[in-house]
């Protein structure tokens, strides 16, 4: 038995373009590790680096679309692909969010729910025996009327093998430029996946918070230093590792015995500044904070739970720790405007010395995001083949005096911090 898993991987719609690599996609290769594990070969085929009209036939093919940005690549191809197999399967967080419009555009004969770890070997074994596979997260053609709201999550996440990098190039999972002021060689790891929170632009769809114990983590790091000695770093790329001051104690414990630099995601109000100098012991040299804005106006509506205190304190006392800080913060939600552009400039301004560098995007709604919900009419009147995250340059709320006021304000928040932090305050869809 054996599939293709065809994804998208276009490194050159990132800030850096070319000249730094994106993470390796670690959901897929969760997927390739389960279907060698239970004895299917697996090739792997980034759609933006390859011409799809080479692709050999294959018996069963595999579209991961991790997110609507990337829709358009398969949609595009699809007619190709289509007929490169004798089955096409398809998940993924668009895959979930969309599955009718997804399983009709793409021509699927099955389409995953949600996690795929467990489902996608029996979709194999089965076009393999000639049979129809079964599940609750599994849709057929035949069954397009089955409850579309089901979520597959797998509960135990120690269950599942470790993701296999093997699969793709070693310069491909090995990066350099990945952990900021050092210069050493990076490879990245997940530890947890969904969210117990609700923020308005989030488009998580797995609210039930599951992680890994720290005995499987540290086994998944020994395994990275025997396969890549050149390793010296490791970046977490959990939405907020700091969510349990026990885990997190006991997950600097395991990472410390290996000497490795690194550095995470968090929210600020996890903060807990003896698990900080905890971190800073073991190795961690950067937090990155979703700060998101520094109006406390902004931040209720969006829901995100924090106080502009919370983040003050959080960034002096990790700067205080040792540690750097990233601050990510993105401009153009609803309800955005001069004022709110002037209140976040004046609190980097207040913060400048405890901050290293920022990241700002401008605000698109994410599909299956509470805001995005709120406005879908505007979405669905433009096709997913147009849909472009960061690149959203349409008026898609709030009066015409008011979107302009908030173009505006993009503009002078943009232009404060690239002029006070250069290349360290890029700006994401500008």
């Amino acid at each position: 038995m054996k599939i293709l898993l065809i994804y998208n991987d276009d490194s050159s719609i990132a800030r850096f373009g070319k000249s730094r690599k994106e993470f390796p996609p670690l959901g897929l290769l969760f997927l390739g590790a389960v279907c060698e594990s239970e004895g299917i070969d697996v090739e792997l085929l980034n759609i933006c680096e390859n011409d799809v009209e080479s692709i050999p036939y294959h018996c069963v093919i595999g579209l991961s679309i991790n997110s609507s940005y990337n829709y358009s690549a398969f949609y595009d191809n699809i007619e190709i692909i289509r007929n490169k197999c004798d089955f096409l399967i398809v998940g993924g967080q668009h895959a979930t969010v969309f599955p009718k419009e997804t399983f009709i555009e793409l021509m699927a004969d099955y389409l995953i729910i949600g996690e795929g770890e467990y489902s996608l070997p029996k979709i194999i074994s089965a076009c393999y025996e000639g049979i129809k596979p079964s599940g609750d997260n599994i849709i057929s053609k035949n069954d397009m009327n089955k409850a579309f709201s089901e979520k597959m999550r797998i509960n135990d996440l120690d269950d599942l093998p470790f993701p296999a990098r093997h699969l793709m190039d070693d310069g491909d999972v090995l990066l350099d430029k990945r952990i900021y002021g050092e210069d050493i060689k990076s490879i990245s790891i997940i530890t947890s996946r969904g969210c117990p929170h609700n923020c308005e632009f989030c488009a998580n769809v797995y609210k039930g918070f599951r992680y890994r114990s720290a005995e499987n983590v540290e086994l998944e790091i020994i395994q990275l230093l025997q396969d890549y000695p050149e390793m010296k770093g490791l970046v977490f790329l959990d939405e907020n590792l700091l969510f349990s001051d026990k885990h997190m104690q006991l997950l600097c414990e395991r990472i410390e015995k290996h000497n490795l630099k690194w550095t995470c995601n968090a929210r600020v109000d996890y903060f807990n500044r003896s698990i900080v100098r905890r971190m800073k012991e073991s190795g961690c040299v950067e937090i990155k904070y979703g700060v998101e804005s520094g109006s406390q106006r902004i931040l209720d509506k969006m829901h995100k739970g924090i106080t502009i205190s919370q983040i003050s304190d959080a960034l002096i006392n990790t700067y205080n720790t040792g540690i750097r800080t990233k601050c990510f913060l993105m401009f153009g939600f609803p309800g955005d405007n001069l004022e709110s552009a002037k209140e976040t400039i004046d609190f980097i301004s207040a913060h400048e010395k405890f901050i290293s560098r920022i990241n700002l995007f401008s605000f698109s709604p994410l599909p299956n995001s509470p805001i995005f919900k709120k406005f879908k009419n505007i979405f669905v009147d433009n096709t997913w083949s147009k849909y472009r995250l960061y690149k959203q340059n349409f008026h898609w709320w709030g009066t015409n005096s008011e979107y302009e006021e908030m173009l505006v304000g993009y503009k002078q928040l943009e232009d404060f911090i690239s002029e006070r932090y250069g290349e360290h305050g890029t700006s994401v869809g500008s």
